[in-house]
Parts: structure tokens; C-alpha cells; sequence
């Protein structure tokens, strides 16, 4: 994990907050926090904040919370604090789970998911009403983010021109299915075949020796597997496939994906060429006997 600057001192001796019995433990959180009051000053910010922002609290208290947020962004902002500060609510997340940019001491822009607490402190004649901004710098995680976004993009486009047909399933349910998968269905979408269980897509005969490649490939007794079966398209005509099973792991739990070919056609000149050679070798038996029979006239 990155170091945090060595303005530890500089800090406690600048906010009078982080004075006290629970002083220590704010200013020893990894979380960056900015103490504001109800005019959206910044009053008390820790270390951790201090790294984040790129500058001392010194720099910032009595300053505007604006300041580190990007001009596009600053009425939306100061509404949203304005409308959780008449709010009953204790805590909120800013922009209701999306990132928020934030405006870096120089000029750089990050993105930062920000969770906003009210916090009611004692005061000569009363209490102060307070507002932590607690700060994660989440830029990293949306690069990753994106990154996994563009690999599942290609990883589709390549499933989307592939030949076969693949499905994705989660459990028995059909989660996912290719352009492929339409033709061999003869349907104009593959839309209504998601969300159905995978045996509900196969003939009733089909269902037993997959369910038992299923669980094979499930528990791990095997990498994968590969099955027969049938199916019927909706113009009625039969197919026979193949299923290609294997397991995909997801976090935690167990993704199986099929990859299914229609093999009606190989199949099918599979059974001619065999009863073209049986034809071929009943008509050479045929010959033999016939010379055997020619023999035995002459003979």
C-alpha cells in the first residue's frame, strides 16, 4: 500500500478535531476523511486525505469542500449536500453508488466513490452539526474495470462469429447464447431461449446422459465432457448435436459453458458412406459367390 506523507504532526496540530480520545484512531485511518461544517467549509481533514488531495490540511481548512470538485460538477454537488443535510438520514453515498470526480491539489482529476455522515458534536451552548467525507480512490479499479469490460467485449464478438453454437449457463438456466444458436434453432433471436432451463431446449432422451455429464464436470471428476443428444427446431425439423461441457468458475460459484454443433449432416453421410460399403461389400461377396458358383458348374 502506498505511504502516507510524513504530515502526521502537521495535521493534529492544524485540526483541533483529531485532538482527543478518538483522535488517534481518525488519524490513523486508511480511509481519507474531510470534516466539513454546514456551510460545506472544510474544517479537519487526516493524513490519509491529505495524500489523496495533494496537500496539507493547513492548505485546505477554512477553505470550500468546491475546491475539490470540478467546476462541471459543483452545483450538483453542493445540492446533493444540501439535500442530505435536511435529510433524516445519518449516511449516504454520493451519486447513489456512481463515482464521483475529484479535483486533486494540482488539477488532476480522480474518481472516488464518497460516502457523506452527519455527525453532531458538542458545543458552547449546544451541538455543531458536522459532515465526514469519507473518500476511496477507486481510479484503479475502474481502469480494471474497464479493462475486463473491453476483454468481455471481445471475448463476445468472438463468440457472436463463431460457428458453433455456445451456450452459458448458470446452474441449469440458460444465461447466454450466441448468433449461432438462433440458426440452429431457426429462430430470429436467441432472446426467448434465455432464462429457460438448458433441458427444456433438448429432446426428453437427450435429458439423461446430460444431466449425468453436467454433474460430472461440476463436482471435477473431469475438465469436460462431450455428449449426444437431440433437438427440435421450430420448423419441426429433428437435429443431432454434440455437447461440448466444461466449467467455468465465477466467483465462487460454477458457470458451465456448452459449446454445441450440429452434426446432422456428418451424420448423416456418415450413414451413407457406411451403406455404400455395405452395398460395396454385399456386391463383392455377391461377385465371389458367383465365381465360386462358376467353378463348381465347370468343375
Amino acid at each position: 500500500m502506498t505511504a502516507l506523507p510524513p504530515s502526521a504532526d502537521a495535521a493534529v496540530a492544524s485540526n483541533g478535531f483529531f485532538e482527543g480520545p478518538h483522535g488517534g484512531l481518525l488519524l490513523a485511518l486508511r480511509e481519507a476523511i474531510v470534516m466539513i461544517d454546514a456551510t460545506q467549509q472544510i474544517v479537519a481533514m487526516n493524513p490519509a486525505a491529505e495524500h489523496l488531495l495533494g496537500l496539507t490540511a493547513g492548505e485546505a481548512l477554512g477553505a470550500s469542500l468546491t475546491r475539490f470538485v470540478p467546476p462541471r460538477w459543483r452545483e450538483a454537488h453542493a445540492q446533493q449536500v444540501r439535500d442530505f443535510a435536511v435529510s433524516a438520514v445519518a449516511q449516504r453515498a454520493m451519486a447513489h453508488g456512481r463515482r464521483v470526480p475529484v479535483l486533486r491539489a494540482d488539477g488532476s482529476t480522480m474518481q472516488a466513490d464518497i460516502a457523506l455522515s452527519r455527525i453532531e458534536m458538542a458545543a458552547p451552548g449546544g451541538t455543531r452539526t458536522l459532515y465526514a467525507a469519507t473518500l476511496h480512490d477507486s481510479s484503479g479499479e475502474r481502469a480494471l474495470e474497464e479493462q475486463l469490460a473491453a476483454l468481455e467485449r471481445r471475448m463476445r464478438a468472438i463468440f457472436e462469429l463463431s460457428p458453433a453454437a455456445i451456450w452459458i449457463c448458470q446452474g441449469d438456466v440458460l444465461v447466454y447464447a450466441n448468433r449461432a444458436t438462433a440458426r440452429l434453432f431457426a429462430l430470429d433471436s436467441v432472446e426467448e431461449l434465455k432464462g429457460r432451463p438448458v433441458w427444456a431446449l433438448l429432446d426428453a432422451e437427450s435429458h439423461a446422459p446430460l444431466r449425468a455429464a453436467v454433474q460430472r464436470v461440476l463436482e471435477g471428476q473431469t475438465l469436460g465432457s462431450i455428449v449426444t443428444g437431440r433437438l427440435t427446431r421450430r420448423d419441426g425439423e429433428l437435429r443431432e448435436v454434440e455437447l461440448a461441457l466444461a466449467a467455468l468458475p465465477d466467483h465462487g460459484q460454477r458457470v458451465l459453458q456448452m459449446v454445441v454443433s450440429d452434426v446432422t449432416e456428418r451424420r448423416r453421410e456418415a450413414a451413407e458412406l457406411e451403406r455404400s460399403r455395405q452395398a460395396l461389400r454385399d456386391l463383392s461377396a455377391s461377385v465371389v459367390e458367383a465365381r465360386e458358383e462358376e467353378r463348381r458348374r465347370i468343375a
